[in-house]
């Protein structure tokens, strides 16, 4: 299962059916859901455009196979999507004395950030601000 056609509200789940299904479950809710929880659709094909979604909030999607009115495969491992599908953000510390606290650590400045998309394979670029932040 992947997702792509990130907006800030959207995003589309496709996956790859094995044996013979034709009819999947697939639910989705804010991460850390449970199963049963969530909100669940019935579908007949993938891909699969979630949309209506929270910016800035993280969310599992879980999907399984329907092989008839009474027997369903067990829900595959959830797929977490980030919430903010735009950029990514943080703020680099320099642990000066290599103690694992960072609290008192000078900031790290003019470093280069790359991200990766796992499914695009495209690559994105930052540099840490005179504060240690970056944006993506």
């Amino acid at each position: 299962m992947s997702y792509s056609g990130c907006t800030r509200t959207s995003v589309v789940i496709e996956w790859n059916a094995a044996g013979m299904p034709t009819l999947w479950e697939i639910e989705y809710g804010i991460y850390g859901l449970t199963p049963g929880t969530g909100v669940l659709d019935t579908l007949f094909n993938t891909p699969f455009p979630i949309t209506g979604l929270s910016t800035n909030t993280t969310y599992d999607v879980y999907i399984r196979s329907v092989c008839n009115q009474n027997q369903v495969s067990a829900f595959a491992r959830p797929l977490i999507l980030p919430g903010n599908y735009d950029t990514i953000t943080g703020r680099l510390t320099f642990d000066q004395n290599s103690n694992g606290c960072t609290t008192s650590d000078r900031l790290a400045t003019g470093i280069p950030v790359t991200a990766s998309s796992t499914t695009s394979m495209a690559e994105y670029f930052g540099i840490s601000d005179s504060t240690g932040d970056y944006t993506i």
